[in-house]
C-alpha cells in the first residue's frame, strides 16, 4: 500500500508540474513577441521601479500568474530595489528543466555513436530480413528508411548486405553511392560505381550513371571520360539495347575530338543495336553537314582520296569492260540477223530464177549464218561455192548480200581491219589505272570542293557493306527482342511466354556458332531470369567445351549468389568440378546446399559418395551416421539403412551398422523395414566387394525385357541409387541419369502420380513408393516461384523412399530466394 501511495503521489506532482508549465511556456512566447516593447520603457525610465515594468509588461501579455516572474526575469538584478522583486527574480525551482535536458544530452554524447544504434523501425527491418534473408520487400523498405534517416554505417551494412544478394539491382547501386558522395566522399562513391559495373557490366543506366558521376567529380576530365566510355561499350557495346551508351559516346566526341567521330561511327554501326536505322541517318547527317576538316584529319583525308581513287578508277575499268561487252553481244546479234537476211535473199533470187533450194532445217535457221549454203551453188560468180565447207560458204553469203553491193564502191576490208586494232589498244591500256586528275592536299585550304565531295563519298561507300549487314542480323533477331517485355531483374516470376522467347533466342544465336554473342545474350538473359537455374545450367553446359575455368566461375555465381538454395544447380557444379579432379571445390559446393537447404537425400548421397570415390571411406560413413541423428520418423529409417549397407559393402565392417540398427529398432519398435533388415543380417555373408559390372549387366538386361515402362522406369531408379552408393565413375552416373530422364522418367511419372494421390486421401505419408528425388522433386521440372521450369544436365541419385520435409524446410524450398 505504501508503494502504491508513493506511485500516487507521484503522478500527483508530475501532473501538477504539467499544468505549471504550460502557462510558463505561454509567457515565454508571448514574453518573445512582446520583448521589444518591453524593453524601451526600461531603457528610457530607469528611475521607475520593477514592479511597474512588470506589472506592464503583464498587463500586455495578459498572464496574470507566472508573468511578473517572467518579467522580472529580463530586468537586471542591480535594478531590483525590493525584497519581493528579489524573491520573484530567480526561484530554484523554475531552473530544473532546463539542467535536466542538459543531463540528457551530456548522457547521449557519453553513450555509444548513434550512428551504430538502428531506430525501432530500422530494427524492425532487420530482424525480418534476418529471420528470412530472401524478403525481398522487407529489403525494400530497409533501404527506404535507412536511406531517409542518413547513419553512415547502418547505410553501409543494410546496402552492402542487400547487393550481395541481389547484385542485378541496378537502381540499389546507383542510390548507395549517392548516399557515401553525400555522407563520406566522391571517392567513396566512385568505389561503389566500380564495383557495380563489375557486378552488371551490361547494365547501360549504370554505366551513364557512373559516367554523369565522373564527369562532375573530375570536372570534365577527357582522359577519364573517354576510358570509362570505352570501358562501358567494350562491356555492354553488342548488347541490343546499348545505342543509349553509343550515342552519348559519339555526341561526346563530337564535342571534344570530332577527329575520332568516324572511326567511333564505324564501331558503333557495326553492332547490332535497336534503331540501327535512325542512327545511321545521324551519321550521313553528320557527314554532309561537317566541315571535312572537322571530321578527318589531313592524313586520313589523303587515305580516302586515294581508296577512292582507285575504287573509281576500278568501277570506271568495269563500266567500261560492261559496255564492251553489251557492244560485242549487240554486234554478234546485228551480224546473225544480216546472215539470215542474206540467206533469205539468196534463196528468194534462187527460187525467181527457179534453180532447186534446199529448205532450211531447225538447225540451220538456228546457226543462222549457216543457212541456204547450198542455194549460192549455182549462181553465176561463185562456181567454186560447191566445193566450199559450210564456214567457208558463210563467209561468202555474208560478204555478197546487198551490204557489199552498197559499199561496193568504198573498201570495206579497211574499215573492217581498222577497228580491230583500235579495241586491242584499249584492251592493253586497261590495267594502268589513270593517274589522278588532282593532286592529294597538303593543307586544309588546298582542299577541293570535288575532293571534299570525294572524301564524303568514300565515308559512306565504307559504311554501305556494314550497313547491309546488320540490317539483315537485326531481322533475324527483331522477333525476339520485341518478345523480351522485362529486362531487368526482379524477384517476380517471368510469363512463361517470355521465359519461352528467351530459350528460343538463345537456341537461334547459339546455333549461329557465334559464341562471343551467344555470351553476351547469355549475359542479358540472366539478368532477367536469374533466379531460374535452368538458364543457369543451360550457360554452363554451352561454356563447358569452351572455357573450363569460365564453367566454374559461372557455376560459383549461380550458387553462391542467386540461386543459394536451388539443389540442382549445385549438385552439377559437384559433378563438374568432381570430373576434373576440383574435388575440394565439389565438396564446398555439396556442403554450401547442404548448410542452406539441410536433410535433402540426394545432396546427402553425393556427399557419401564423393568421400567414398576419393577413398575417405570412414567420412562418407560418418556423414550418413549424421544424417541418421539429424532426421526423425520414416526418413530416419531410411537413413539407417543407408547407413547399414554402406558399412556393410564399403567398409565391410556389418557389425558397425547391426549395432546401430539393433539401436534404432530398440528406440522405435513400430518399424517393420527396421526388423526386416535385422532379420536379413543374420543371413549375412561377408564380402569384400560388390560386382558392380554385372549388377549393372542385369540392370540393363530388365531395361531391354519385355517388362512393362512403369516396371522398367523401377529398375532405372535403382540402378541410379546403386551406382550413386557403388559406383566408382562419377561418368558412369551421368550416363545413367541421362537415360533415365531420357526414356524412363516419364513412366515413373506415371507410376508415382496414383501414389500420391492415394497418399493425399489416406492423409499420411507413402513411406514405400518410388518418392521424390533429392527430397524435392526437382529432377527434370524444376519448381521456383510457382513455374515448373525446364532443366538440364545431371543432377544427382536417386532412392526409392519419399523425403519427409518439415514445414520450415519446406517454405524456404518454395520461396528459393
Amino acid at each position: 500500500m505504501s508503494d502504491e501511495n508513493e506511485l500516487g503521489k507521484k503522478r500527483k506532482i508530475s501532473a501538477e508540474d504539467e499544468v505549471a508549465k504550460k502557462p510558463r511556456e505561454d509567457v515565454e512566447m508571448t514574453s518573445d513577441v512582446e520583448e521589444p516593447v518591453a524593453e524601451e520603457p526600461v531603457q528610457e525610465a530607469t528611475t521607475e521601479t520593477p514592479v511597474d515594468e512588470v506589472t506592464e509588461s503583464a498587463e500586455t501579455a495578459d498572464t496574470p500568474v507566472d508573468t511578473p516572474v517572467e518579467a522580472a526575469a529580463e530586468v537586471p538584478v542591480e535594478q531590483t530595489t525590493t525584497e519581493d522583486d528579489v524573491v520573484e527574480v530567480a526561484p530554484p525551482e523554475k531552473e530544473k528543466p532546463e539542467m535536466i535536458v542538459l543531463d540528457d544530452t551530456e548522457m547521449e554524447n557519453d553513450g555509444p555513436d548513434p550512428d551504430e544504434v538502428p531506430t525501432a523501425e530500422e530494427r524492425g527491418f532487420w530482424k525480418a530480413v534476418e529471420e528470412n534473408p530472401g524478403d525481398f520487400a522487407s529489403w525494400t523498405y530497409l533501404l527506404q528508411v535507412v536511406e531517409k534517416n542518413g547513419k553512415l554505417k547502418q547505410t553501409k551494412k543494410a546496402f552492402s548486405q542487400f547487393l550481395s544478394l541481389y547484385p542485378y539491382c541496378y537502381g540499389y547501386w546507383k542510390k548507395y553511392a549517392d548516399q557515401l558522395k553525400k555522407l563520406v566522399s566522391h571517392e567513396a562513391a566512385n568505389e561503389v560505381f566500380v564495383e557495380a559495373v563489375t557486378a552488371i557490366p551490361l547494365s547501360v543506366d549504370l554505366w551513364t550513371y557512373y559516367i554523369h558521376f565522373v564527369a562532375e567529380w573530375k570536372e570534365g576530365s577527357e582522359d577519364e571520360i573517354r576510358a570509362i566510355y570505352q570501358r562501358a561499350v567494350e562491356a555492354c557495346g553488342e548488347d541490343f539495347r546499348s545505342d543509349k551508351i553509343w550515342e552519348a559516346y559519339v555526341e561526346w566526341e563530337k564535342q571534344t575530338d570530332g577527329y575520332r567521330v568516324f572511326k567511333l561511327y564505324k564501331t558503333f554501326l557495326g553492332c547490332v543495336v535497336q534503331r540501327h536505322q535512325h542512327h545511321f541517318d545521324k551519321f550521313r547527317e553528320w557527314i554532309f553537314f561537317t566541315p571535312v576538316k572537322d571530321m578527318v584529319s589531313l592524313e586520313d583525308i589523303k587515305d580516302l582520296l586515294t581508296i577512292h581513287q582507285a575504287e573509281a578508277e576500278k568501277r570506271r575499268i568495269e563500266t567500261e569492260k560492261k559496255l564492251k561487252e553489251d557492244e560485242e553481244r549487240a554486234r554478234k546479234a546485228a551480224e546473225a540477223a544480216a546472215a539470215a537476211e542474206a540467206a533469205a535473199t539468196a534463196q528468194a533470187v534462187a527460187l525467181a530464177a527457179g534453180l532447186p533450194t534446199e529448205q532450211p532445217t531447225e538447225e540451220t535457221m538456228g546457226e543462222g549464218d549457216q543457212s541456204e549454203v547450198p542455194a549460192e551453188a549455182p549462181t553465176p560468180g561463185v562456181e567454186e561455192t560447191p566445193t566450199e565447207t559450210p564456214a567457208e560458204s558463210m563467209e561468202t553469203t555474208t560478204e555478197t548480200p546487198a551490204e557489199n553491193m552498197e559499199t561496193s564502191e568504198a573498201p570495206p576490208p579497211g574499215e573492217e581491219e581498222a577497228a580491230p586494232p583500235a579495241v586491242e589498244e584499249k584492251e592493253e591500256e586497261e590495267p594502268a589505272p589513270k593517274p589522278p586528275t588532282e593532286p592529294l592536299p597538303e593543307s586544309y585550304e588546298d582542299l577541293t570542293t570535288k575532293q571534299e565531295a570525294a572524301v564524303r563519298e568514300q565515308m559512306l561507300l565504307d559504311m554501305a557493306p556494314i550497313h547491309e549487314r546488320v540490317l539483315g542480323e537485326i531481322e533475324e533477331v527483331q522477333s525476339f527482342e520485341d518478345g523480351i517485355k522485362r529486362p531487368y531483374f526482379h524477384v517476380k516470376e517471368l510469363e512463361r511466354v517470355q521465359l519461352k522467347n528467351w530459350k528460343n533466342y538463345l537456341d537461334h544465336v547459339m546455333a549461329k556458332k557465334n559464341n562471343a554473342k551467344t555470351v553476351t545474350l547469355f549475359e542479358r538473359c540472366l539478368i532477367a531470369c536469374a533466379l531460374y537455374e535452368s538458364f543457369w545450367i543451360k550457360y554452363a553446359e554451352f561454356m563447358r567445351d569452351i572455357d573450363v575455368e569460365e564453367t566454374g566461375k559461372i557455376y560459383r555465381r549461380a550458387c553462391m549468389t542467386h540461386l543459394p538454395k536451388k539443389p540442382q544447380v549445385h549438385l552439377n557444379w559437384a559433378a563438374f568440378e568432381e570430373q576434373r579432379g576440383q574435388v575440394a571445390v565439389a565438396r564446398e559446393a555439396l556442403a554450401h546446399i547442404d548448410t542452406n537447404m539441410p536433410g535433402l537425400i540426394a545432396v546427402i548421397l553425393r556427399r557419401a559418395g564423393l568421400e567414398r570415390r576419393c577413398g575417405n571411406k570412414q567420412q562418407g560413413a560418418d556423414i550418413l551416421k549424421a544424417a541418421v541423428g539429424a532426421s526423425k520418423g520414416s526418413t530416419r529409417d531410411f537413413w539407417t539403412l543407408k547407413y547399414l549397407n554402406y558399412t556393410q559393402f564399403v567398409l565391410d565392417q556389418p557389425q558397425l551398422g547391426q549395432e546401430l540398427l539393433e539401436a534404432e529398432v530398440e528406440a522405435s519398435q513400430n518399424s517393420m523395414r527396421l526388423y526386416a533388415k535385422l532379420l536379413d543380417m543374420q543371413n549375412y555373408k561377408a564380402q569384400s566387394n560388390v560386382d558392380v559390372t554385372t549388377a549393372v549387366t542385369i540392370f540393363q538386361k530388365a531395361l531391354e525385357s519385355k517388362l512393362s515402362a512403369e516396371e522398367k522406369a523401377v529398375f532405372s531408379h535403382r540402378r541410379l541409387t546403386f551406382l550413386e552408393e557403388h559406383s566408382d565413375s562419377i561418368e558412369a552416373i551421368i550416363i545413367a541419369y541421362e537415360d533415365h530422364v531420357k526414356n524412363w522418367k516419364p513412366a515413373e511419372k506415371k507410376r508415382i502420380e496414383p501414389m500420391k494421390d492415394n497418399n493425399k486421401k489416406m492423409g499420411g505419408n507413402n513411406k514405400m513408393g518410388g518418392g521424390r528425388q533429392y527430397g524435392g522433386n526437382y529432377n527434370n521440372k524444376q519448381h521456383y516461384g510457382g513455374h515448373n521450369q525446364g532443366g538440364g544436365g545431371y543432377h544427382g541419385g536417386y532412392n526409392q523412399h519419399q523425403q519427409q520435409w518439415y514445414p520450415q524446410q519446406q517454405q524456404q524450398y518454395n520461396r528459393s530466394y
